[in-house]
């Protein structure tokens, strides 16, 4: 009888949300990042990015986390490209405590250099195209999320700011775009979901942003017409 003591995880990029390597493991996998545990790209994504994990499938037989991994993994590289890390489409298995020989490591990170031009080109196509179809698996992929696993992404992210670059390059991507009336129906939708706790703070936080911009607006002034001394 198989075990169900598997797991699939994400590695998330800290610094803006995205997803740079889809992994199935067993016990301590998903935290180990040592050099011969993680590929090149994996360690140099880390250094200027950060990271943060999710497992996003438990309680899984060695072939249902095969599985799950060769699915997320062609999901994901769809919407990140070349920003997922992952050598391979997945489903290897075993490789959680394997040790990559000097020549094989050699050969992965020369696969990932040599990826032409139009492969990347293709991936980014594809990432624009994203249809609704690909869109319904994902949300039934975070649909199948444990409690528990819905806490500890929420606790991830407690507290978390995001940067004055991450925020201008969101905007820049929002700019000229024109939302379907499909799309506003959900925002409508998710909007008549929410509890009156939730519209309260959000209020609070409207309130609290706009007040800042009042007050530096303010300062501003002042300073400009010489009332206060700098």
């Amino acid at each position: 009888m198989s075990q169900s003591n598997y797991y699939v995880y994400l590695h998330i990029r800290k610094s803006d949300g995205i997803i740079f390597y889809v992994g199935m493991g067993i016990n301590y996998r998903a935290w180990q990042k040592g050099k011969t545990e993680r590929n090149d790209h994996w360690h140099k994504t880390v250094l200027k990015h950060g990271y943060t994990i999710t497992l996003v499938y438990e309680n899984l037989t060695k072939e249902d986390a095969l599985s799950k991994e060769i699915e997320l993994i062609k999901s994901y590289r769809n919407i990140s490209g070349d920003k997922l890390v992952n050598m391979t489409e997945g489903g290897e298995g075993g490789m959680q405590g394997h040790k990559h020989t000097l020549e094989s490591r050699a050969k992965m990170s020369l696969s990932q250099k040599q990826q032409s031009d139009e492969i990347r080109a293709k991936r980014s196509v594809a990432a624009k195209n994203r249809t609704d179809g690909h869109f319904e698996k994902l949300k039934e992929i975070n649909k199948n999320r444990s409690k528990e696993h819905q806490d500890k992404i929420n606790a991830s992210h407690t507290g978390k700011k995001q940067s004055d670059a991450t925020k201008s390059k969101r905007a820049a991507s929002l700019t000229g775009t024109k939302r379907t009336e499909e799309q506003k129906e959900r925002m409508r939708l998710a909007k008549s979901n929410m509890s009156q706790e939730t519209i309260a703070k959000m209020r609070i936080a409207a309130a609290l942003r706009e007040e800042n911009k009042r007050q530096k607006k303010l300062l501003t002034t002042l300073t400009n017409c010489g009332t206060l001394q700098t």
